[in-house]
């Protein structure tokens, strides 16, 4: 069985998990459906980074929470806590 996640989103924000010892960035996405009043909704998924991606998010001079990233990774289950484990990133540009 495949376990591959494409996921393109705007970076909410990265942060460290002292608890699990990991870094992540939480990614908002938009729906592909409207809902019934007629809006687009979002969706945030949990992407965990390894350490030197995490690093290469937080050094940028221009950091805000409004860059739009590329991930490919696999899907991971930690107890109940589902998460996407990065293994490309790719930078997109800014959100407008």
């Amino acid at each position: 069985m495949t376990n591959v996640v494409v996921l393109i989103g705007v970076i909410q924000k990265a942060y460290y998990d002292k608890q699990k010892d990991s870094y992540f960035v939480d990614l908002k996405l938009e729906k592909t459906i409207k809902n019934e009043a007629g809006t687009i909704e979002f969706e945030t998924y949990k992407v965990k980074l390894w350490k030197g991606c995490y690093h290469d998010i937080s050094s940028l001079s221009s950091f805000k929470p409004d860059l739009i990233l590329g991930v490919k990774g696999r899907l991971e289950k930690d107890g109940e806590e589902v998460y996407v484990v990065a293994e490309k990133i790719s930078f997109l540009g800014k959100n407008k």
